[in-house]
């Protein structure tokens, strides 16, 4: 299905890039790398000069490549097994591994100068008011929720039994530990956390015995209340270092990772209006099984890239197209790029006009603080104006509602098949193409409606999460804190000590 020449898969390439005006004593920040085996192929020359307004170009036309961004300022420590999350366009990275053990610190990427940053803080006031230094993390994650990133779970030092989460405040440079109640998961790395308005979604990982999960929990930002989310269907065997993102604030997906005996490259989906899990078996062309890569959505297309099992490193990039239901491969590095390392990071930042896939860090023999980017093609990535265009000229590649194909489909039984036929309505099918937009103008239930909107819409006739309390008293004590906006959620207070 796919055809590379054996001199790009074996180098892969990485385009010379040069500024699209060009400015006075300024060179890309996007350089160039010549090669061990004297090939003519060129990839990014170092910067020496950095400026405000940056503006590059590939040189050919051509953004398939990944590209070594040269950056200015205090660069921070070589790391692996960290997180970093986006807000606006500045990358967050918080701690991680390096040569000398765990890392407490918080760096900051502005990708519109190209600089790095230290944040000041590592003080934060504990719910006892108690100032306390923040733990030490690797096998993290981090999520952005405003002006603020979220680090939920991960390896610490000193280390916990239940999973915390804190919030990192990206204007006062603070931390607050979130007073979390409910039924707090056990402690766990290697897991993954997706946002919806004020709810997040954790699942799987390795707890502290390396026992594999596949429990699924709730986490309401605006009551700090946990809660399990008990499910039907075909559920996704425990694992961990897998990738997952959240489609639409309402479907969850779960690819890969490193199951209790094997690697897999499996691929299930969660319906959250239907609360049951489905495998999509897709027939053509399947990626190999890996374990440890980096996703980010990006319209209707799941960017996944990095990984690998025992045996060896992928450094593709691949593309899962959600509307589609189908893989492809987007690009082929070379075993030198920053995707075939070890615990690197991935965001999707902006520069210009352009969507970018930003990596970071990562190791092989020695952890590394390089960062990579790649260009994503805004045509591929949008989604369709018009959905039901695209169902009418391929009414069986959509994953959602009707086939006519069996190119593509969900293993499941027949009780998942008339749930799922129940939900895609011609409506809905409409809103699916409105992928990524704002929660309240998409005319779609969002993950939070979903959770603890139903006491409005009893007859609605969905699998609500407020079937998930044991009884009306805890219900209302987790709906009637939503009530207050997201700016307005009660953290700690927090202050600098000098």
């Amino acid at each position: 299905m796919f055809s590379f020449s054996k001199r790009r898969m074996r180098l892969g390439r990485v385009k010379k890039v040069q500024l699209a005006e060009s400015v006075q004593g300024y060179k890309s920040p996007l350089r160039t790398i010549k090669r061990a085996d004297n090939s003519s192929s060129e990839a990014p020359v170092a910067a020496t000069s950095y400026s405000d307004e940056h503006d590059f170009q590939p040189s050919s036309g051509n953004s398939e490549n990944w590209m070594v961004v040269s950056v200015g300022g205090d660069k921070p420590a070589p790391r692996f097994n960290h997180a970093a999350a986006a807000i606006g366009n500045k990358m967050i990275v918080v701690g991680g591994e390096s040569s000398n053990g765990l890392l407490d610190d918080v760096q900051v990427l502005n990708f519109d100068t190209f600089t790095w940053s230290t944040a000041s803080s590592k003080v934060y006031l504990s719910p006892s008011s108690l100032p306390l230094k923040i733990p030490s993390w690797k096998g993290h994650c981090l999520v952005s929720w405003g002006k603020k990133v979220l680090l939920v779970g991960g390896k610490t030092d000193p280390c916990s039994d239940r999973v915390s989460v804190w919030a990192f405040d990206t204007d006062s440079e603070c931390w607050s530990l979130m007073d979390a109640k409910g039924d707090l998961p056990v402690s766990r790395n290697g897991h993954t956390v997706v946002r919806a308005s004020s709810v997040l979604i954790l699942f799987g990982g390795e707890d502290s015995k390396k026992r594999k999960l596949n429990d699924l929990h709730m986490f309401d930002l605006k009551s700090s209340t946990w809660l399990p989310l008990n499910c039907t269907g075909t559920r996704p065997c425990a694992r961990s270092h897998h990738v997952a993102t959240l489609f639409d604030d309402k479907i969850l997906f779960v690819f890969g990772g490193s199951g209790k005996n094997k690697t897999l490259n499996d691929l299930y989906s969660l319906d959250f209006e239907t609360m049951v899990w489905s495998r999509i078996k897709i027939r053509g062309f399947h990626p190999s099984p890996r374990a440890g890569s980096c996703g980010v959505l990006c319209g209707t297309k799941w960017y996944i890239t990095g990984g690998g099992s025992r045996k060896k490193r992928h450094a593709e990039t691949l593309v899962f197209d959600i509307l589609k239901v189908e893989w492809s491969v987007e690009n082929i590095s070379s075993q030198s790029s920053i995707t075939s390392n070890k615990g690197f990071s991935l965001v999707l930042l902006k520069h210009k006009d352009k969507d970018f896939l930003v990596a970071f860090g990562g190791t092989k023999k020695d952890p590394s603080n390089q960062v990579g980017a790649f260009i994503v093609d805004k045509n591929k990535s949008e989604s369709p104006t018009h959905p039901q265009t695209t169902s009418k000229k391929n009414p069986g590649r959509l994953l959602f509602g009707k086939r006519s194909s069996p190119s593509a489909a969900i293993t499941s039984d027949e009780s998942v098949k008339a749930s799922s036929q129940r939900l895609i309505d011609s409506v809905a099918r409409q809103k699916l193409a409105s992928a990524i937009e704002e929660h309240g103008g998409s005319g779609r239930r969002s993950l939070s409606d979903i959770a603890f909107g139903d006491h409005r819409n009893p007859s609605s006739g969905n699998v609500s999460l407020r079937k998930q309390f044991s009884t009306e008293e805890e219900y209302r004590a987790v709906i009637e804190p939503t009530k207050c906006s997201e700016d307005e959620v009660s953290l700690p207070r927090v202050y600098i000590l000098s």
